[in-house]
C-alpha cells in the first residue's frame, strides 16, 4: 500500500520550553526527592524521545516512592524526572492530590535506567483524588507513562477555573506548548454539576473543556504514540444556565494546534450535552487551527461519540476525529468501529455529524475512514419549527474542498443517516459530505446505505433545498464534484407528505446548487426516493435534481451504473430533473437498469440527455473507462470497475 507523505506534521526532534512568568501558580519550595545530578550525567540509555539539548541543564531526579511523586508536584524548578519501577513490571504510583499543581518546563518519564518498558508495561500513575494530576502544564513533556483516574468535578470541584471557563483531563486541565509521547490513559472525566463552591465570587463559567488526556490546549501540542482505552469523557452543563459551550474529546476537549500521530482510541465513549452548543470528537471536541490523526497506516479505533443539545437555536457537532474544525484538517485515517451522533431536541437548531468531522470551514485533505460506521445527524423533536441535519461519511457540512478522501464501509449496519422532524427543515446525507460548499475531488464512498428522512411540513415549506436529500458522494453539492465514485444504497423519503416537501436522491449528489456540476464520476448500487402522497420527488443515477439556471455543465463524462432506481415522482437514469438551465454531455447508464418495485427496464436516451446512452457491464469493466478519463487519476484493470490511483482501499 502506498504511503502518503504528511505535510506540516510537527518535527519531534526539538521541543522548546519557555517560562510562563507570573501567570503560573505560586508553588511551594519543597524538593523533588530521590537522587539528582546535572543534565550532563543523564544515563546513557535516557529515552531517545528526549534529546540532550532538551535535558541539558535540567537536574535529574529519580522518583521511587509515592511521597517523592507528590513532592515533585510542589517543585518550582524544572527537572528531568524519571519514575523507576525497580524491576517491577507495570508498577503503580498512587497519589492523592490535595491541591492543584502546575508543571512547567520539566520532563516526566517512565523510561528509566536498565528498565525499558514496552507495550502495556508502562509505569502507572493512579490518582485517587478525582482531580487532574496537573492543573496546568507549560512547556513540559510527559512520556512512557500510563495514567488511570476518575476525574469527577461534581465531587472534587473544578480542576481549573479561568476567567470564564474551566477544564479537566486525566493528566492535565490546561496544557500550553506541551508534548505527550507514549502516554496511555484509562478512566473517566465527568463534569455534570456546577454547584461546587466558587472560589471567585464573580466567576461565570461560559465554556467547559473535558478530555481523556487534557481538557484544553493552547499553543502547540503533540500527542505521539499515545492511546486512550476504556475512557469515558462526559460533560453535561444542564446545571448551569451560564455555560454556552461544552467540549469533550477522547484525547483533548479542545486542540488549539497540533497533531495526533499513531494515537488510537478504543473502547472510548465521548459525550457532550446540556449547553446551547456542544462539541464532541473521538480525539477532540474542536480543533481551532490544524490537526491530523495519521502515521503511515490506519489508526485502529473503537469510539462512540455523541453531541446533543436541547437549547433553542442550539447546535450539536460530532465527529470521529473532531466535532468542529476551523483549519486545514488532515491527513486522518481511522479504521474500526465508529459510531457518531449529533442530535438536537429543541424547537430550532442544527446537527452536524461526520465520520471524521461534524462541521468544517476549511479544506479536508487525505481523510480516510474504513470499518463499521454509523454516522447520524438528527433534529428529532416533532414540534420543531425549523432545523437542519447534515451527516457525511467524512464531514457533515464542509465549507471548503475535500480531496483524495474515501469512506469504505460496505458492511456497516446503519451507514450514514440524516433525519429531521421539524416542519420546515432539511435533512441531507452523503457518503462523503452531507453538504459541501466547496469542491469534492478524487474521492469515493463505498457505504452500505446513505439515508435521509424528513417529516411532513405543517405548511408549504420555503424554497429548496429543503426536505430529505441524499447522495452517494454529497447530499447537497455547492461546487464541482469530479473524479469520484460511489457504491451505496441511496435512500431519501418523507411519509404522509401533504404539503409538497421535496425529496431528492442521486447516486453522486442529491441536490446540485446553481454553482455545482458533476464530471468524470460514476455511481453503482441503487437510488430510491419516496413519499406517500405527492410527486415532489426526484431520483437520478448521478444527480437527483439540478438547480442550475445558466448553461454551465450539470453532468458530463459520468456513468450511472445502478441495478435499479426508483421514485414515486420524477425519475431518470442520469438526472432526475432540471430547474431551468445547465447542460449534459457524454453520460452513460447501465443498459439493464430497472425501475424499483416494477422490475421494468428504464429506456435509454442519448449521451447528452437525462437518461444517458447505454453502457454494458462488460464495456464498463473492460479496463479502459471512458475515453475522457485521465489515466493519471484513474486506474483501469480488465474485469473490474475503474478505481482512483493511489487512494486505498479500492
Amino acid at each position: 500500500m502506498k504511503r502518503f507523505l504528511i505535510v506540516g506534521l510537527v518535527l519531534f526532534s526539538a521541543v522548546f520550553f519557555f517560562s510562563c512568568g507570573n501567570a503560573l501558580m505560586e508553588l511551594s519550595e519543597n524538593g523533588g526527592g530521590g537522587s539528582s545530578s546535572g543534565g550532563d550525567n543523564i544515563p546513557d540509555n535516557t529515552p531517545t524521545t528526549v534529546s540532550d539539548g532538551l535535558t541539558s541543564g535540567l537536574p535529574l531526579t529519580y522518583i521511587d516512592t509515592n511521597d517523592q511523586l507528590k513532592a515533585m508536584l510542589g517543585d518550582p524548578k524544572p527537572h528531568f524526572y524519571i519514575l523507576r519501577g525497580n524491576g517491577v513490571p507495570n508498577r503503580t504510583f498512587t497519589i492523592d492530590m490535595s491541591a492543584s499543581q502546575t508543571f512547567s518546563g520539566g520532563v516526566l518519564t517512565g523510561w528509566y535506567k536498565d528498565e525499558t518498558p514496552t507495550g502495556n508495561k508502562l509505569t502507572k500513575i493512579q490518582s485517587e483524588s478525582g482531580k487532574s494530576l496537573f492543573t496546568q502544564m507549560h512547556g513540559a513533556t510527559v512520556s512512557w507513562l500510563k495514567f488511570e483516574a476518575t476525574i469527577d468535578v461534581t465531587k472534587s470541584g473544578p480542576d481549573t477555573v479561568g476567567i470564564d471557563y474551566q477544564h479537566a483531563g486525566i493528566v492535565a486541565g490546561l496544557a500550553t506548548n506541551t508534548k505527550f509521547e507514549r502516554v496511555s490513559v484509562s478512566g473517566t472525566v465527568v463534569i455534570d454539576d456546577f454547584s461546587w463552591p466558587q472560589t471567585v465570587p464573580v466567576l461565570v463559567v461560559k465554556k467547559v473543556y473535558t478530555g481523556g488526556i487534557v481538557g484544553k490546549t493552547e499553543g502547540m501540542a503533540t500527542f505521539q504514540n499515545c492511546s486512550g482505552k476504556g475512557v469515558t469523557v462526559s460533560v453535561s452543563t444542564s446545571g448551569s444556565s451560564s455555560v454556552t459551550e461544552a467540549y469533550a474529546g477522547g484525547i483533548a476537549g479542545q486542540l488549539a494546534t497540533g497533531t495526533f500521530v499513531s494515537t488510537p482510541v478504543t473502547e472510548t465513549v465521548v459525550t457532550a450535552s446540556g449547553a446551547p452548543d456542544t462539541y464532541a470528537g473521538g480525539y477532540a471536541g474542536a480543533v481551532s487551527v490544524s490537526a491530523s490523526v495519521y502515521d503511515s497506516a490506519p489508526v485502529p479505533v473503537g469510539i462512540t461519540v455523541t453531541a446533543e443539545t436541547a437549547y433553542t437555536n442550539g447546535n450539536a457537532y460530532a465527529g470521529g476525529v473532531a466535532g468542529e474544525t476551523s483549519g486545514t484538517f488532515g491527513p486522518n485515517w481511522l479504521s474500526g468501529s465508529i459510531d457518531v451522533t449529533a442530535k438536537v431536541t429543541s424547537s430550532t437548531g442544527d446537527a452536524y455529524a461526520g465520520g471524521i468531522v461534524g462541521k468544517t470551514a476549511s479544506a479536508l485533505s487525505h481523510n480516510w475512514l474504513s470499518g463499521s460506521i454509523d454516522v447520524t445527524a438528527a433534529s428529532s423533536t416533532a414540534s420543531s419549527t425549523t432545523g437542519e441535519a447534515y451527516a457525511g461519511g467524512i464531514a457533515g457540512l464542509s465549507g471548503g474542498t475535500i480531496g483524495e478522501s474515501f469512506v469504505f464501509s460496505p458492511y456497516s449496519v446503519k451507514g450514514v443517516n440524516a433525519s429531521v422532524e421539524a416542519a420546515d427543515s432539511v435533512a441531507a446525507a452523503g457518503g462523503i459530505a452531507g453538504k459541501t460548499e466547496g469542491t469534492i475531488s478524487k474521492s469515493y464512498a463505498v457505504v452500505s446505505v446513505v439515508n435521509a428522512s424528513a417529516a411532513d411540513a405543517s405548511t408549504t415549506p420555503p424554497s429548496s433545498p429543503y426536505g430529505a436529500i441524499a447522495g452517494g458522494i454529497a447530499g447537497i453539492g455547492g461546487a464541482s464534484i469530479d473524479n469520484t465514485f460511489a457504491d451505496t444504497k441511496v435512500d431519501a423519503r418523507i411519509n404522509s407528505n401533504t404539503n409538497s416537501v421535496p425529496v431528492y436522491a442521486g447516486g453522486i449528489v442529491g441536490y446540485l446548487l446553481n454553482t455545482c456540476s458533476v464530471q468524470n464520476s460514476y455511481a453503482a448500487g441503487s437510488v430510491l426516493a419516496h413519499t406517500d402522497t405527492n410527486n415532489t420527488v426526484f431520483a437520478g443515477g448521478i444527480v437527483g435534481y439540478s438547480a442550475m439556471t445558466d448553461t454551465a455543465v450539470v453532468a458530463a463524462n459520468s456513468v450511472a451504473f445502478q441495478g435499479y432506481i426508483g421514485t414515486d415522482g420524477t425519475m431518470n437514469r442520469v438526472i432526475g430533473a432540471y430547474s431551468s438551465g445547465g447542460s449534459l454531455s457524454n453520460n452513460y447508464a447501465y443498459e439493464n437498469m430497472t425501475k424499483y418495485s416494477e422490475g421494468s427496464p428504464i429506456g435509454a436516451g442519448g449521451s447528452a440527455d437525462a437518461n444517458g446512452a447505454n453502457i454494458s457491464r462488460s464495456a464498463f469493466s473492460a479496463g479502459t473507462g471512458l475515453s475522457s478519463w485521465d489515466s493519471s487519476i484513474w486506474g483501469f484493470s480488465s474485469g473490474s470497475y475503474p478505481y482512483l490511483q493511489g487512494i486505498f482501499p479500492h
